[in-house]
């Protein structure tokens, strides 16, 4: 999977469950997820551009809330939000956010 952030490809991400962590290089440590949010990661700086953040939802389900550029998104299982608004994205399908005609973030 690649994420797509202002034309940058991240392909080996860091990868959180509710029982281990995997990092980009691809080293894997136990880990067992709290209910509490988790600030997992960050650009830390007088204008942070994005924050992850994850939490162990219902059995052994990740749940994660993404902040990008003033833009809120959402996961739960299948569930994506953004901004709010649910968005029905089948498996393997890449989504497009826009805004004022402008793509935001993929």
């Amino acid at each position: 999977m690649c994420l797509k952030f202002n034309a940058v490809i991240f392909a080996d991400p860091c990868i959180a469950t509710s029982t281990e962590i995997r990092s980009n290089d691809n080293v894997t440590i136990p880990y067992e997820a709290s209910s509490c949010w988790t600030l997992y990661s960050a650009k830390c700086s007088p204008t942070p551009s994005f924050a992850v953040f994850g939490r162990k939802g219902s059995g052994s389900q990740m749940e994660t809330t993404i902040f990008i550029g003033g833009h809120k998104v959402e996961m739960s299982g299948m569930s994506v939000k953004v901004a709010g608004s649910p968005q029905n994205i089948a498996d393997g399908e890449a989504y497009t956010h826009m805004k004022d005609g402008t793509e935001i973030f993929k």
